[in-house]
């Protein structure tokens, strides 16, 4: 019998998960080769892509808690932790692009630690880090490459002319 964690990735959900990879591809891409408003909205667009995301990760943590055998009061800890990926993704929405973009980044980078307890502890599939730790290095590095692009690393001045009209 082959080891849980030799077990091949089924075939749809390597799939699905590379098309998922898709949009943080093409964020970064367009980031830097548009003109400055596309770059800026390829950024936007990216953070609340990474929220997403992080906020769907966090469901999949949450069916792999539910699932288990144990009472689930006894799984409080792990449902807090699986609610986490949602809130931070709620803040990045929320902050300026370079920080949304550094808490998204973390965000996922930090979910491979969830990641990792579950599947150390049978919650998650024999294959799951298989799968995880490939999307999340694609998905972390176009972030990271976003975050360098101009309309991120570049801060644009606002004249002091619109912040007395505002």
């Amino acid at each position: 019998m082959m080891p849980a964690y030799r077990t091949p990735v089924p075939a749809s959900a390597a799939w699905l998960t590379a098309a998922g990879a898709i949009p943080f591809v093409a964020g970064a891409a367009t980031a830097w080769l548009a003109g400055p408003l596309p770059s800026e909205l390829a950024v936007r667009a990216l953070i609340a892509y990474g929220a997403v995301i992080l906020s769907f990760i966090g469901g999949i943590h949450w069916g792999f808690v539910i699932s288990a055998s144990a009472p689930l009061k006894r799984r409080w800890g792990l449902l807090s932790a699986a609610t986490l990926p949602a809130l931070l993704a709620w803040v990045a929405l929320l902050l300026a692009p370079e920080r949304g973009i550094a808490a998204v980044a973390a965000g996922l980078t930090a979910v491979l630690l969830l990641d990792r307890w579950s599947w150390a502890h049978n919650l998650a599939p024999g294959w799951w880090m298989r799968l995880r730790i490939p999307v999340t290095a694609v998905a972390v590095s176009c972030l990271v490459a976003a975050a360098a692009s101009p309309p991120v690393a570049v801060p644009r001045t606002i004249p002091a002319a619109v912040v007395i009209e505002v």
